[in-house]
């Protein structure tokens, strides 16, 4: 075990013991005679149990702040007590004081006399201004140094060692928690005022870094005051009259104070002077103010009602948990005061807890506990790196986290009547926690206990809604209609001496939040343009970057203003356009006068439009089932008589086309016809849209909807492109044909007759003359720079001067003057804003009610008014004078777009027309394209070929819910007569199977079928060799069984299945069949079913089949080779379905049945042929 060197503070005879024991002693010594070996191990043995009792106290030093009395007093106090509990034990602490003041060379001083001391740790109770001197200084020789208040979140650097505890959370999380106050409050616009100090300027840091994270944030305004005021004449001084003006220049309701105690007393009663301490503002404090709240008190230890509704946040130490309660009962019960119990003074208390335990832990080992250091040389104490390490761990096992640093936690105070109240905490793992009064913890939502100013409970919005008190600078210049300046006013300052469209607007501000304001006007009298030459601004904007000015009236927004200054919302769009004076003129020169109204494209357009909807015309009607080509061809394709099938053959087979298939004379078609079948031909149709466009007709017409409805979109073109064209040929014939050749900017560098100009300095001259288009940027160079609008105004009432600006105000200025013609480009869009200061506080405020101005229409109401209204001394013009620029594809792009929507309807609805004929066949024909699945009717029996067709049945049953297939085969002969069944049944693991007449018992079916919600049972039934029942679940096989005496257990089996199956019927036990899919549908006349059931194939001429004669149905009835001979005979295809009666040349003919007939020997044979037709040429019906 170590112990200090004995040396120190030990009685003389213990030094001279110890020191002595090894050598001999003297020879007229009267000690009893033992061994000298002996001797030594007994005397040192009892001397090291002498020095453990009596313990070696370590000195630990302690800095007390001599400019703050009552606090150093406070923890000297609890210091000392502390102290002596712990010198109860074995290892044992003497404190060792010194003070010092704000100055750093006393300060360092004081550090320095504690190093030389041999103190083994010091304890600070310093603020982190100077701790992180005192950290530095005592780091250099590896003295561990405790801070017990210093948040300083830079007090460690990563770069050098450093031996200090932090026993108080690092401010990084005070910033967190001011942030997350803020954020639940929706406070997301504040201002910061702090000390110009390193606590005030380093613990903010993090809040500042927070907030820029956040889009919803803004901080309005940071302000820093010197520390080094005197404060000493404080009653009637004003030392912060600069910060807190500007404080309250930013409209910031909501205020974040980071100083020191003993300023925060001053700031809050030159701040009620202001008006920031009213019902609207949120004052938010932190820790060095709220934990010495005695410094804010007045002489009369009293604090002002305009303290209540201050929130705090303050460095959780421990105060109401168990640690502390016993350290203050045991405190106060040894005679201790309780205003003694602090924060500093309690975490001191802690840090002197720790100190001791960590060396309580080394003394059970070897270490070096010597540290002999001091300033004046460059060493450092070898055990001070082992101590620390020991302190630091003890501090982060979590034994002395009552301090809030390990967790970091900060309790959130509210002024309230008697001083802070505790009214929630944060923790950096769960946020803001509300503390009910048992401290239940929960979640900080609507809080109704939160005092705050003005005595309301309800929070503020931190918003600022009104600018009462506040006094603006608008720059102006006159520029009507957006301002006039009343010449009859010597004072160009004042509100009265201005009317127009924005003094208009300022004027609804100021009566809405309540501001004064006047007018400033730039010497130049300029909006504000920026010179290459001099690289400087002028006119208003020059005024507002000079601060000269807080606001501009409407100017327009382009980069290179928002590099220097803000805007408000837009309020207006405008674009350019340019004017020029013209003369009435009835004459034109010139012969083509006609095709003026409409550029060359647009022509060329009308000519394609025509052709392209005369070919759509056209596609309609032969498209469409009910066009008169279409239908025609619909009828034929689709028509199922027997003579129809063969036609459709032979049209294939010889490629004809469909205008060729009159010389096959079928009535179906009418093809006999064929003028009236080609009536709306390509070339037909042209003449027909054609003659359309010059408001004429022809006498055919579409019959399709499709086509029908194509053509009333063409004539509503046609209607408004005729009106339009009428209306533009009026203004053209009206006005002199010279200018009717300036249509657009660039034909201004392309003719001789006209000047042109813009402003200087105007948004419209910079955005051209940046244009990344040279011919705008010539246009600019190459015109006439004007100094102002009057200027511009009286060129062109002169005559061949072209101006070029902003429309409205070329509207504007140039209302009832009839020989105006404006034109607007369609280019250079911009914005018009109020310009603003940068970060001006005041834009917030005026968007809000911009948003609001927007939403009533006032905006619109005003522009209109000052826009739009009739002047009385404005004459108006006996004519409408309306610009003569020529249309475009751009502008005529909607009624383009109209008519192609149109052919994209008529599309949509000619294939509707083909479904809905389809939907008509397939029901003649009991096949519905609709619906592959009809329902299951129960109890009814149906028409039904089981060996070839296969049953299909749908089921949503699934295995285990008990569900039953009961579908029973009939045979013809009678009513009931049995022909076997099937039954399934999903009962079990596994479904089973019982086939009637055949099972006795339902049977596990030897295949699992495969897992699905919706399932398809296929059953087959084959009598190719034997008679077999196969069934498929999506198409898997699970069973296939072939009938006989071994496989069924019935005898009667065979009775019953070999029976053929007419009919089926889903019986009402059936519980599980959902739908079933029909059979298909019987073949016409001279066709057969193939051999996979999917469609009908057509019967070679004069036979019966080609492959299934079985299946086929009968042609003629006739033996194959009278067929032939027929065939052979007429030399002409015998069409299936056709009746042929034979008869003989004489009386030997033997007729053997209806369908059969033999002639004798030596006979001929005569033929006679019907053909079977269809009812109504063009139907779908077959004939009877």
């Amino acid at each position: 075990m170590a112990h200090p060197p004995l040396e120190f503070r030990y009685p003389d005879i213990v030094y001279y013991l110890i020191n002595t024991v090894d050598h001999p002693l003297p020879a007229n010594s009267c000690y009893i005679c033992i061994s000298t070996g002996v001797m030594s191990g007994l005397l040192r043995y009892i001397l090291f149990f002498i020095v453990t009792s009596i313990g070696q106290p370590y000195k630990v030093g302690l800095l007390l702040n001599s400019e703050e009395q009552d606090e150093s007093n406070a923890i000297k106090s609890l210091a000392q007590y502390t102290i002596s509990k712990q010198n109860k034990s074995n290892t044992k602490l003497q404190l060792v004081e010194r003070y010092h003041d704000s100055i750093y060379l006393n300060l360092m001083n004081s550090v320095c006399e504690l190093i030389d001391e041999n103190v083994v740790a010091i304890i600070s109770g310093s603020d982190s201004t100077l701790t992180a001197i005192q950290v530095n200084l005592a780091s250099q020789f590896h003295v561990p140094l405790v801070a017990a208040v210093a948040t300083n979140p830079f007090l460690k650097s990563p770069s050098k060692e450093n031996f200090e505890l932090a026993l108080s959370p690092s401010d990084v999380y005070q910033s967190q928690a001011i942030f997350d106050l803020l954020k639940e409050y929706n406070w997301y616009q504040f201002s910061i005022l702090a000390s110009a100090d390193d606590y005030g300027i380093n613990s903010i840091v993090n809040l500042q870094y927070l907030a820029s994270q956040d889009d919803n944030f803004s901080i309005r305004d940071i302000q820093h005051f010197d520390v080094r005021k005197d404060l000493s004449d404080s009653e009637n001084s004003s030392f912060f009259e600069k910060e807190l003006q500007l404080i309250k220049d930013s409209i910031a309701k909501v205020i974040v104070l980071n100083c020191d105690g003993k300023f925060a007393k001053i700031i809050f009663r030159e701040a009620e002077r202001k008006g920031l301490m009213e019902e609207s503002f949120v004052w938010i404090t932190t820790d060095a103010i709220t934990s010495k709240p005695e410094t804010m008190a007045y002489d009369d230890l009293s604090y002002p009602s305009f303290y209540q509704g201050l929130i705090g946040t303050l460095p959780h130490y421990g105060k109401g948990s168990t640690q502390y309660n016993d350290l203050a009962n045991a405190y106060i019960m040894s005679g201790g005061r309780s205003s003694d119990l602090r924060m500093s003074s309690v975490k001191v208390s802690m840090g002197l807890e720790i100190v001791h335990s960590s060396l309580k832990e080394l003394d059970e080992g070897e270490w070096d506990n010597s540290p002999s250091v001091s300033c004046k040389s460059p060493s450092y104490w070898v055990g001070g790196e082992e101590l620390f390490s020991k302190i630091d761990e003890n501090f982060q096992n979590g034994a002395y986290d009552n301090s809030g640093v390990v967790i970091p936690t900060y309790d959130i105070l509210n002024f309230q009547e008697k001083g802070f109240e505790k009214i929630g905490k944060w923790e950096n793992s769960s946020g803001l926690v509300n503390l009910g009064k048992d401290e239940t913890v929960s979640r900080w939502v609507d809080r109704q206990d939160v005092l705050f100013s003005g005595g309301k409970y309800s929070p503020p919005s931190g918003i600022g809604n009104m600018l009462t008190g506040y006094h603006l600078r608008i720059g102006i210049v006159p520029e009507p209609p957006i301002a006039f300046f009343d010449e009859k006013c010597g004072n160009n300052s004042s509100p009265d001496c201005w009317y127009g469209w924005n003094p208009d607007i300022f004027q609804k501000l100021q009566e809405d939040l309540n501001f004064t304001y006047e007018y400033v006007q730039p010497a130049d009298n300029k909006f504000g343009g920026w010179n290459k030459e001099t690289k400087e601004w002028n006119g208003m904007i020059r005024d507002i970057l000079d601060r000269k000015t807080d606001l501009t009236i409407a100017v327009s927004i382009n980069t290179e203003r928002s590099k220097y200054i803000d805007y408000t919302a837009s309020f207006y769009e405008d674009q350019a356009a340019f004017i020029v004076h013209t003369k009435t003129s009835k004459s034109s020169s010139n012969m083509f006068f006609f095709l003026e109204p409409f550029e060359l494209s647009v022509w060329i357009s009308i000519i394609g439009l025509i052709l392209v909807i005369a070919l759509l015309t056209t596609f309609f009607s032969k498209f469409s089932p009910f066009g008169k080509y279409g239908r025609t061809i619909h009828a034929m394709q689709s028509c199922p008589c027997a003579k129809c099938v063969l036609r459709r053959e032979i049209k294939v087979a010889e490629k004809c086309r469909f205008v060729d298939t009159k010389k096959y004379s079928c009535l179906v078609e009418k093809v006999e016809k064929d003028d009236e079948m080609n009536e709306l031909s390509y070339y037909n149709s042209t003449w027909l849209i054609g003659t359309g466009f010059v408001l004429q007709g022809t006498d055919t017409l579409p019959t399709a909807p499709s086509g029908r409805f194509l053509l009333f979109m063409w004539w509503l073109f046609i209607m408004i492109l005729t009106s339009m064209y009428t209306a533009n040929l009026t203004a053209h014939l009206t006005l002199d044909r010279s200018t009717a050749t300036i249509t657009k900017l660039n034909d201004l560098l392309n003719q001789g007759d006209y000047k042109w100009g813009l402003i200087n300095d105007r948004n419209l001259q910079t955005m051209m003359s940046d244009h990344e288009d040279n011919t705008y940027n010539k246009i600019v160079t190459s015109g006439v720079g004007l100094e102002n609008l009057d200027e511009g105004i009286a060129r062109v009432k002169k005559g061949g001067f072209v101006f070029i600006d902003d429309s409205s105000v070329l509207t504007f200025n140039f209302r009832g003057d009839c020989q105006a013609a404006l034109t607007k480009t369609g280019k250079f869009n911009n914005q018009w804003a109020f310009g603003t200061q940068v970060n001006s506080p005041y834009s917030a405020l005026i968007n809000s009610m911009f948003l609001q101005y927007r939403e009533k229409g006032w905006f619109t109401t005003k522009f209109d008014e000052w826009y739009n209204s009739a002047d009385e001394n404005i004459s108006t013009c006996s004519s409408s004078v309306g610009s003569d620029a020529k249309f475009g594809i751009p502008i005529l792009a909607g009624l383009f777009l109209i008519l192609g929507v149109g052919a994209v309807i008529a599309f949509v609805t000619v294939l509707f027309e083909i479904l809905y004929v389809s939907r008509l066949d397939s029901i003649k024909m009991r096949k519905s394209i609709w619906q592959c699945w009809l329902s299951v009717e129960r109890g009814v029996k149906i028409e039904w070929d089981l060996e070839s067709t296969p049953l299909e049945v749908k089921t949503n049953s699934v295995q285990g819910d008990g569900d039953r297939v009961y579908v029973s085969f009939d045979s013809a002969g009678g009513e009931n007569v049995g022909a076997g069944a099937v039954w399934l049944y999903f009962a079990g693991s596994t479904p089973q199977y019982y086939l009637n007449w055949c099972s006795m018992s339902y049977t596990i079916l030897p295949v699992n079928p495969p897992s699905a919600s919706d399932n398809v049972w296929r059953i087959t039934l084959t009598r190719t060799a034997g008679v077999r029942v196969v069934i498929h679940c999506n198409d898997v096989e699970v069973l296939n069984k072939l009938l006989s005496q071994a496989t069924c257990s019935d005898s009667k089996w065979s009775t019953y299945w070999n029976r053929d199956v007419t009919k089926i019927e889903f019986l009402n036990a059936d519980t599980a069949s959902d739908y079933y899919r029909p059979q298909p549908a019987e073949c016409p006349a001279g066709s057969y079913k193939n051999k996979d059931m999917t469609r009908c194939d057509t019967c070679d001429a004069g036979r019966t089949s080609n492959t299934d004669k079985t299946a086929c149905v009968s042609c003629t009835g006739l033996k194959d080779e009278w067929s032939t001979t027929i065939r052979t005979t007429t030399q002409f295809p015998v069409i299936p379905g056709t009746v042929v009666e034979v008869t003989c040349s004489d009386s030997g003919a033997l007729n053997k049945g209806s369908s059969e007939v033999t002639c004798n020997s030596g006979t001929e044979f005569i033929f006679q042929f019907k053909e079977p037709e269809c009812l109504h040429p063009g139907s779908f019906e077959k004939a009877k």
